[in-house]
Parts: structure tokens; sequence; C-alpha cells
């Protein structure tokens, strides 16, 4: 019966142990592998924040796209993020980043806390495995 017990104590505090993610963030999720990431994802680029706009509880950024791999057909796109108590949007103005964006229900793109973007200002290392992955990119649209 104890080992019954202990084994219960163990499994319900293994699934309610927050996920560490490699630059310090932590969440109650798992972050997908590389392949089924790029593969949900709408558009893959890398940009920078130029303006972040609150919109209720969606925060919207406008990236400048340096390059991408998918679905980027203009040098600026709108990711929205649905904030809420527990989890704050990871993009900042003026901040480079490699996003992996899917479709939200409207078609427009969307990022969420249990995504594989990455913060290349602070975190360019946590991105090496991802961007070797990515192979080479085409430039901006406009930008060639």
């Amino acid at each position: 019966m104890k080992a019954l017990v202990f084994l219960a104590i163990l499994v319900t505090t293994a699934f309610s142990l927050p996920t560490a993610y490699a630059d310090g963030r932590c969440a109650r999720c798992a972050i997908p592998d590389f392949e089924r990431e790029y593969e949900n994802s709408k558009a893959v680029f890398i940009g920078t924040v130029k303006k972040a706009l609150e919109d209720g509880d969606r925060k919207i950024f406008e990236f400048e796209v340096e390059k991408y791999w998918k679905g980027v057909e203009e040098s600026k796109v709108v990711v929205a993020v649905h904030e809420n108590p527990r989890f704050e949007a990871q993009f900042a103005e003026g901040g480079r980043f490699l996003v992996f964006a899917k479709s939200d229900e409207e078609g427009g793109l969307m990022d969420g806390r249990c995504s594989r973007s990455k913060d290349l200002d602070k975190f360019a290392e946590g991105a090496e495995e991802d961007l070797r992955k990515l192979g080479p990119a085409k430039p901006a649209p406009g930008k060639q």
C-alpha cells in the first residue's frame, strides 16, 4: 500500500512540475520537436520587432523580416500572441527573433508559450541547432 501511495505522489509530482526551457523560461508544456514545429508552422523567419501593440488579451507584434524559410510574402509580418496571467509574450520592440508562427482562426499568424521561437539577442546559442536544421534561408521579399 505504501508503495502505491509513493507511486501516486511521484507521478502526480512529475506531471505538475513546470517544463524548463533552454533559455530559462518556464511553462507547463513541452516544446515540440523541430520537425513537428516546422511542419505545423505557417511561417518561419528571423525578424526584428518594430512595433508592439496591445489588443485586449492579445499583443500584436510587427516584424521586419530579415530572412525566412517558409510562409513570408512581404518584408513586414504581423504575429499575435494571446497573454494571460501565467504567460507573457517573449517578443519585445527592438528585439531580434527566430519565429515559428502558426496560423490563427482568421488566417493570420500567432505564437504562444509552447513554441520553438527564440530571442536571438539574449539566447542566440539556443537557436543554433534549429538554424542548422533550417539550412539556408531566403532573403526577405524586396531585399534581394
